[in-house]
């Protein structure tokens, strides 16, 4: 249970801090990055019925409720009271990840991607406001943890125990917004109809049919349950991409280079959907949210280091990909690789957000970033420290062209290529390929 408490730890940590820190009143309020942490404060004094007409996703506001009114038994009503929901969503999220990551690859890796996840700024910065997408990234831990065990497990009882879990942690997410569900019914048909090297898949085919059949129901049940979240989410993203709303981590506007990409062919955004996962770019942006103009608040800059922490560590889910394929993994390769894709395109077309990144494709994404370094650092540490500079270098290169386009034209940009070219060249061939092979255990 370490990986927990120190996730925990440093949670409660930052939350205190961006409370305290905040330059005015109406800013401590905002202290996970987004006016939602605001409206859903606001909503926290809201009858039940009224919290579930209020807003267009009923589970969160009903929890705020809950313990608002639970907090004004014990003493006075405190924002810091009300957010500990999130703050242990976002912990309690580290074991599910950590339970998942032993039950597919092993212990080492389920312990080294719980650290990854409990101490990635990202992530702590979507744990600290009343923001509803670290109960995403809870549930949807648990949902996946829960259906790999049901898999693998043989005891009936067992399975139909974590088959109840899975479930029930689906419909959560139903509740909570319907397209992060989406995207984790995705990743479990995924799970049952795929294998790893060290867990084989030999679920009866009728199991199988089972499986699928139960997940499209739970599927269905969100669409039918309310129609409408599926049309705003549209209407959402038409929005973002039209430049009538902002979202933070969509460069999606009259002005931005995605949105250039875009107008030479929207299928262009599946090459550069990485993008999605290294927000925001560049990491130092962390000047203060639009709707609350003055100096950038301890969160803000918290954020741009979570850009910083994934692009730095990206390099190793590069290997992890690597060995992905390399070893057959076609549940990693399906989930890490291709899923996440989908999701990040997502939000480049504006479906989403950082924070909805960081409920969805965490997961897999610090997986695969524990897998790459452990295939590289059971060579020694030297090499990994090797990598990691030629993946720096590639980075700073990539850092140059942008600025060189914002500023300088196209033409400087381009002058950097050989540096971008033959850094990550060094970084591909530093591990032969056939070393990637190799067992992890």
């Amino acid at each position: 249970m370490l990986p927990f408490s120190v996730a925990l730890i440093i949670r409660s940590f930052f939350a205190v801090m961006a409370w305290f820190t905040a330059f005015n009143f109406d800013r401590k309020y905002y202290i996970g990055t987004n006016t939602d942490a605001s409206r859903f404060w606001e909503g926290s004094f809201f009858s039940y019925e009224q919290a579930s007409l209020g807003f267009e996703d009923p589970l969160f506001p009903w929890v705020n409720v809950f313990v608002t009114k639970i907090s004004a038994q014990v003493g006075d009503v405190s924002y810091l009271a009300t957010t500990q929901t999130v703050l242990f969503a976002g912990a309690l999220t580290v074991p599910f990840i950590q339970r998942l990551a032993e039950n597919l690859y092993g212990h080492r890796i389920g312990i080294l991607t719980a650290y990854l996840y409990a101490l990635c700024p990202t992530a702590i910065v979507f744990s600290t406001g009343l923001m509803r997408d670290s109960l995403m990234g809870m549930f949807g831990a648990l949902f996946l943890m829960a259906l790999s065990l049901a898999i693998y497990k043989e005891r009936i009882g067992l399975k139909v125990t974590y088959i109840c879990i899975a479930l029930s942690a689906g419909v959560a997410l139903a509740y909570l917004r319907t397209i992060t569900l989406a995207g984790y019914i995705l990743g479990g048909f995924i799970l049952v109809v795929s294998r790893t090297p060290y867990r084989s898949n030999c679920i009866p085919r009728g199991a199988k049919y089972l499986g699928l059949l139960a997940l499209l129901v739970l599927m269905g049940f969100s669409v039918l349950d309310r129609p409408d979240r599926y049309i705003n989410m549209f209407e959402y993203g038409r929005m973002v991409r039209d430049g009538s709303m902002k979202a933070i981590g969509s460069e999606l506007n009259s002005e931005g280079i995605t949105t250039i990409i875009g107008e030479i062919s929207p299928a262009l955004y599946l090459v550069i959907w990485p993008i999605s996962l290294l927000q925001p770019i560049p990491f130092f942006n962390w000047d203060a949210p639009y709707y609350e103009p003055g100096p950038p608040a301890l969160m803000d800059i918290v954020l741009g280091f979570g850009g910083l922490y994934v692009q730095i560590l990206f390099g190793f889910f590069i290997y992890g990909a690597r060995w992905w394929v390399l070893n057959r993994d076609s549940l990693g390769f399906r989930i890490g690789v291709l899923l996440n894709a989908l999701i990040c395109t997502g939000v480049m077309v504006g479906l989403g957000q950082i924070r909805m990144v960081m409920a969805s494709c965490y997961p897999f994404l610090f997986i695969g970033i524990a897998i790459g370094f452990l295939s590289i650092s059971k060579y020694g540490y030297l090499l990994a420290i090797k990598v990691l500079f030629f993946w720096a270098l590639f980075m700073l290169g990539l850092y140059g062209a942008y600025f060189s386009y914002k500023y300088l034209g196209i033409l400087w940009a381009f002058s950097l290529s050989p540096i971008i070219l033959a850094s990550f060249w060094l970084f591909w061939v530093e591990v032969p390929i056939n070393d990637l092979k190799a067992t992890l255990k």
